[in-house]
């Protein structure tokens, strides 16, 4: 299962706190717990954001 999840980061490109939209690959597991991975995060501020291109937080979710 997918969830979608909003939420704020600071952006180091920006300067200041940024609206954040994460996508979570979200699986339970045999032992009563869930095991979930960040597979997308998107900057809902992009139109703001002086370097696109170079953006930490896209690098960030990926690692």
């Amino acid at each position: 299962m997918q969830s979608l999840l909003t939420g704020t980061r600071y952006c180091p490109v920006a300067g200041r706190e940024i609206q954040v939209e994460d996508i979570y690959l979200v699986e339970g597991t045999c032992t009563c717990q869930v095991d979930w991975q960040l597979i997308n995060r998107r900057c809902l501020d992009e139109s703001d954001c002086p370097d696109a291109s170079a953006c930490p937080l896209h690098r960030e979710s990926l690692e």
